[in-house]
């Protein structure tokens, strides 16, 4: 009796070893991007995809931007600059039938910062020849990442946070692999009107384990900048006059203000080689009304083999925020993301 379930034991980890062969096998003639391009060197690759269309359209130079919730995605400490709470949602698409999610949630309180966050991947279904000789369509990968944090204000000017991750990885429905990571990081408003530095390290947690194999997380190290410049105030009423004034000695751009926004990062993911990150945005650019503005974004990533010239636009009206990207894929095609958020 022993024996026989022994016997069956030994067949099914036989049979899931070979569908996990086949899975791989499968995935290298049908997919090699994805397996070289993102998940050749570390697991959980789709933690290193851009979270949020603005983001993603300035070449993803986020870690010291202030007062975006997407910010859950680079620099925690960041969130502590939120002037209100803010729900904001982002969805792209791959080269193949794959998706990608975001979900993010920033609630300011009088001791800090509370967020929550979601992250959904789908690699889309794939074609299985089983051991049995039939065929079969799976889902390829589904992957989801919980996230809780908090950012606190140490002093004037003087932020940090922290992120929990609580990750699953799922691959042709069928192995399942869990794991859990922090991310923490500084930002600091310098005494330099507009300039801040920001710093953050990501996905520190153990490994993702399949069967009896295991690959690390991208940590990744972020640093970098971003300065901001008041270019000026309208002079009329009008929000399609052309004509405007500087800002006045004090420096504080109003709702009206044109803002020139300049951004560089340098990043650092295990097992890869660095990059530089730079990014450019001009903000609060009139659109039909007093209550509505665009945004236009520019982004460029050295070092980088696909995706590295990123263009995109973003528009606000009231508490509505809708921002759109896209990063330009060599010989291949263009990677779309789309965002809309809303400010209570």
């Amino acid at each position: 009796m022993m024996n026989d379930e022994n016997k069956i034991g030994e067949n099914q980890k036989d049979k899931r070893s070979i569908l996990f062969l086949v899975f791989f096998i499968s995935s290298f003639i049908l997919h090699p991007s994805s397996l070289f391009a993102e998940a050749g060197r570390t697991a959980a690759a789709f933690l290193k995809r851009p979270l949020g269309a603005r983001a993603s359209a300035m070449g993803q130079a986020y870690v010291a931007m202030e007062g975006d919730v997407n910010s859950l995605g680079y620099n925690p400490a960041a969130l502590a600059t939120l002037s209100g709470p803010v729900l904001s949602t982002m969805y792209s698409t791959g080269l193949t039938d794959d998706g990608f999610g975001f979900l993010s949630y920033g609630h300011p309180t009088s001791w800090g910062t509370l967020s929550a966050g979601l992250i959904y991947f789908n690699g889309g279904n794939i074609e299985l020849n089983l051991s049995s000789g039939l065929r079969e369509y799976r889902m390829a990968e589904e992957d989801t990442v919980w996230m809780g944090g908090y950012a606190l204000r140490l002093a004037p000017g003087f932020f940090v946070g922290v992120v929990g991750k609580w990750i699953q990885l799922k691959l042709v429905q069928e192995f399942t692999a869990k794991s859990q990571a922090v991310d923490g990081g500084l930002l600091w408003e310098t005494p330099l009107k507009g300039l801040s530095l920001g710093g953050s390290l990501q996905n520190v947690g153990k490994e993702v384990r399949f069967e009896q194999e295991g690959d690390p997380l991208p940590k990744t190290w972020r640093g970098g900048a971003a300065y901001r410049i008041y270019l000026g105030r309208f002079l009329n009423e009008d929000p399609m006059a052309q004509t405007f004034k500087p800002v006045d000695k004090q420096g504080l751009g109003g709702s009206e203000s044109f803002e020139l926004i300049l951004v560089a990062d340098g990043v650092q993911v295990l097992r890869e080689r660095t990059q530089a990150h730079l990014g450019m945005e001009v903000r609060k650019i009139p659109v039909a009304s007093e209550e509505a503005y665009a945004n236009l974004r520019i982004g460029y990533i050295f070092n980088r083999d696909i995706d590295s010239l990123s263009f995109g636009v973003g528009f606000e009206w009231r508490q509505l925020l809708l921002d759109y990207g896209f990063s330009l894929i060599k010989d291949l095609n263009s990677l779309h993301r789309v965002s809309i958020g809303f400010k209570f």
